[in-house]
C-alpha cells in the first residue's frame, strides 16, 4: 500500500442492544470482505446521544 488516508464513518442505525455494527470492506482493515473479520463499531456518548464509530490508528492497531 502506496499510501494511507485516515477515514471516519458515522453511523445512524437502530440496533438492539447488545448488537454489534460491523463493516465490511476489500481492505485488510475492513476484513477483506470477510465479515467474521469486518471492523467493529465503537459506541460513544457525545452531547446525549450514542454514536457508533471506528477509530484505527495509521499503522493498521
Amino acid at each position: 500500500m502506496e499510501g494511507q488516508v485516515a477515514v471516519r464513518i458515522k453511523a445512524l442505525a437502530k440496533i438492539p442492544y447488545g448488537e454489534d455494527l460491523l463493516v465490511c470492506g476489500s481492505v485488510p482493515q475492513l476484513g477483506s470482505w470477510k465479515l467474521c473479520d469486518a471492523a467493529q463499531m465503537h459506541c460513544e456518548a457525545i452531547g446525549g446521544r450514542v454514536e457508533k464509530s471506528r477509530r484505527e490508528e495509521p499503522d493498521g492497531s
